[in-house]
């Protein structure tokens, strides 16, 4: 297994802002973030969908539940939350190859089920940057 090059999660998304922060974190509100070694990891689409003009929570950074509930909230929110996951979803797939390594030496198998495995290799290649 490579050594990961990412910032180590786990990773949140802020509470309607979008964003994606990895750290020690204490709170979680629309109000705001706090916590230790807060790092932004990302900003999902927050220019198309928050106006910043409509009401006071736009102005302050977070987007109003008139945004988060348009499609476009709706849809960044997922995006934000499977950016969020990335980590998780890193290690499982790591933890699920190597398994599959160690099954296959005890059966004494030379190939494995590319079908399944060739897409899997090649995630866990792009994730780390070797594709």
């Amino acid at each position: 297994m490579t050594a990961a090059k990412h910032t180590p999660g786990p990773w949140v998304v802020w509470v309607g802002n979008y964003s994606v922060w990895a750290g020690e974190i204490t709170e979680n509100t629309r109000g705001g973030m706090r916590g230790k070694g807060l790092v932004e990891i990302a900003r999902v689409n927050e220019d198309e969908i928050c106006c910043e003009t409509c009401c006071e929570d736009c102005q302050e950074g977070y987007c109003c539940d008139w945004h988060t509930e348009s499609e476009a909230g709706k849809q960044a929110d997922a995006n934000a939350r499977l950016i969020a996951a990335a980590p998780a979803l890193l290690k499982a797939l790591e933890d699920i190859m190597e398994w599959e390594e160690e099954i296959r030496a005890d059966l004494r198998l030379h190939t494995s089920p590319g079908l399944v495995l060739d897409p899997a290799r090649a995630a866990l290649a792009q994730a780390r940057g070797e594709s």
